[in-house]
Parts: C-alpha cells; structure tokens; sequence
C-alpha cells in the first residue's frame, strides 16, 4: 500500500530541518496574522531579550490583556534583566521595527536613566507618531519617543 503525503507534510519536515541549524546562525522570528516578521542575528542574543522584542512588537495583539497591562509586565521582566542583557535588550532593538525603538527607547530612559538610547531615537523618524495606545502612567516618557 502506498503512503500519499501531503505537501503541507513536507513543508513543514522541511520547515524543522531548516530552523533547528539555524538557531546557531539566524532565527526568523515571525507570526501570524500578517504582523511582518523580524530576522536578526541570534548567535549571541539571549532568549529572553528575542521574547521581550517580540512581545512588544506585537504588544497590541496580545490576547486577554489590555496593552498596559502587557507593557508592565514587560517592563517589570526588563527591570529583572541583568545589565549586560538589558545592554543586548537595546542593541538588539535597532533590528525591530519604529514602534518597538520607541518604546524600548521609552521604557529605558524612563527606568534606567543611565543607559544610552539616543541611537535609538535619532534612528526613529521624526515626524512619525505610533499609536499603540498606552498610557501616561505606564510610560512617562511616552511623549518623548512621539508614542500615543
């Protein structure tokens, strides 16, 4: 008796062939619902800093939470972060789209003033606004990265 396979089946074996060699070179970080995906260099970012840039990146789709509740949880999860990661959170933001800068750049100059993140913002366009929809309370600094 033949076996038919699907092509749906191949794909995906192909799928899991390609991506675990990967996780020493590249990762593609993407999901779906037509949020665009993100590829970066993973061979020295750490799990954690991937998860928080993805979080944000999709911060508004994430379900059964309001986006202030997600954006605090994120941002008590950067506060445990140690220093050199929070050091990689940042360098590896400038990979992720506007609104993730932003918002990384607003969460650090807001917590840990000491940080530099003016390459974040000066790689920011200045006359773009992101409408994410957090408040105030969460992020004071939010008027600074133009986040609404």
């Amino acid at each position: 008796m033949k076996r038919r396979i699907s092509i749906s089946s191949i794909l995906m074996s192909l799928l899991l062939i390609l991506l675990i060699p990967s996780c020493s070179n590249n990762t593609n970080i993407s999901t779906s619902n037509n949020i665009t995906s993100t590829t970066i260099q993973s061979s020295s970012v750490s799990i954690e800093v991937l998860q928080i840039l993805d979080s944000l990146r999709i911060i508004k789709h994430i379900p059964g939470s309001t986006v202030d509740e997600a954006l605090s949880a994120i941002i008590i999860k950067i506060e445990s972060l140690s220093p050199k990661l929070r050091k990689e959170l940042i360098s590896s933001a400038k990979e992720y789209n506007p609104s993730v800068r932003a918002l990384i750049g607003a969460i650090i100059s807001s917590r840990f003033a000491s940080l530099n993140v003016s390459f974040l913002k000066n790689s920011l366009n200045s006359l773009s606004v992101y409408k994410i929809g957090v408040s105030q309370n969460i992020l004071p600094d939010k008027k600074d990265w133009k986040i609404k």
